[in-house]
């Protein structure tokens, strides 16, 4: 298990079935074990199955034209946030909603919220909030940039590295990578490798190593890019 983690950012891609959620799920109870106060994002109801404690609210689409249920949930979480002083993890549950639903929503949380100090963030599957080719959550985004200086610390993975917008990929301190295959990750991984001290010929035998690993394997790195 990965340790120092306080008020770093800690990236962890990997195809799917890789092992990479339960990895996830697994670091997020050692933490909630420790007594660290976890905020959770479960974007495709996988993650929250496999928390120990806590509490995730289910969150509903808008069922009608023009409506503002999205709107009142965020809200509403976002307060419990703000107000929130027991020590069991908490989140929400996304898997209803569609991508454009999911940034709406997180973009009214983090800007009703405010500044949040001291916690632990986990993001399931990032890339449908920050995805290049697709709209991007800019609350997120500013505050995996800044929130290190409210003494925050940020956990999230992805199966889809090739789709996660470059800016993420600049903001992480710890790299996991669990196994990869398809050629466009591939490449997000080896200018990933660049950036870790490796020469050319180790980033190689490093691809190789990670292209073969077995369900739950991992290789793990510092990387040197963080802005």
């Amino acid at each position: 298990m990965i340790m120092n983690l306080k008020e770093r950012t800690i990236g962890i891609i990997g195809a799917k079935r890789s092992g990479k959620t339960y990895f996830t799920a697994r670091l997020a109870n050692k933490l909630i074990g420790e007594g660290e106060k976890l905020v959770i994002f479960d974007t495709i109801g996988e993650l929250g199955k496999r928390i120990d404690k806590g509490r995730l609210y289910h969150i509903e689409p808008d069922n009608r034209e023009g409506g503002d249920m999205l709107y009142q949930q965020a809200v509403s979480f976002a307060m419990l946030l703000k107000n929130y002083k027991g020590k069991q993890p908490i989140g929400v549950n996304l898997i209803d909603l569609t991508r454009d639903e999911i940034v709406d929503f997180t973009d009214i949380v983090l800007t009703t919220c405010g500044k949040i100090e001291n916690r632990f963030w986990v993001f399931d599957e990032v890339a449908e909030y920050l995805n290049q080719f697709y709209r991007q959550s800019k609350e997120l985004e500013r505050l995996i940039r800044h929130g290190g200086n409210w003494k925050n610390t940020f956990i999230f993975n992805t199966q889809r590295p090739a789709y996660l917008h470059k800016n993420t990929f600049n903001l992480i301190d710890i790299l996991i990578v669990f196994r990869l295959n398809w050629s466009r990750d591939i490449a997000v991984l080896k200018d990933l490798l660049s950036n870790t001290g490796l020469s050319d010929k180790e980033i190689k035998q490093e691809i190789e190593i990670i292209t073969h690993q077995k369900v739950g394997e991992y290789r793990a790195y510092q990387l040197y890019l963080s802005i």
